[in-house]
């Protein structure tokens, strides 16, 4: 069991609505092919995991907003290889954004926006912290 604490759900909302985007990529594109090849069974892992993405997006709230938990209780055993898969996607976004951060920044000073190096940082931060609970919970589980 692993706790998602406040300061990180609205992250891992957005990283479940990324991985789920993932999984939907991944469903259309396994229904390719001719249509009499095609075995349900090719779908079962692929639905096992939207069925547990969509069942953390239940636990944390869809929206968000006022009536969402502000934390989480997840069960690894059940949920571990879903909400890891999910977070190390994220973080390989993140990295490829921090690695061309002052040209963002840049970019964004140009338009009158503040910078995000600091904001990407916290969460670059935060989700390998929470990464490495997982990992360290899920082996003691």
């Amino acid at each position: 069991m692993v706790t998602i604490p406040p300061d990180l759900l609205n992250d891992v909302r957005d990283l479940l609505y990324a991985h789920l985007d993932s999984i939907g990529r991944e469903l259309f594109y396994a229904g390719e092919g001719p249509v009499l090849e095609r075995d349900p069974a090719q779908y079962a892992e692929i639905f096992e995991r939207l069925d547990k993405v969509r069942s953390l997006l239940n636990m944390a709230g869809w929206a968000g907003g006022l009536d969402a938990p502000t934390e989480i209780q997840v069960d690894l055993d059940e949920y571990g290889t879903v909400l890891e898969a999910a977070v190390e996607r994220r973080l390989r976004i993140d990295r490829d954004v921090f690695r061309e951060i002052d040209r963002v920044d840049a970019g964004r000073a140009r338009r009158g926006e503040p910078p995000i190096r600091d904001a990407v940082t916290a969460r670059l931060n935060a989700l390998q912290v929470f990464l490495a609970t997982v990992r360290t919970a899920d082996q003691t589980s």
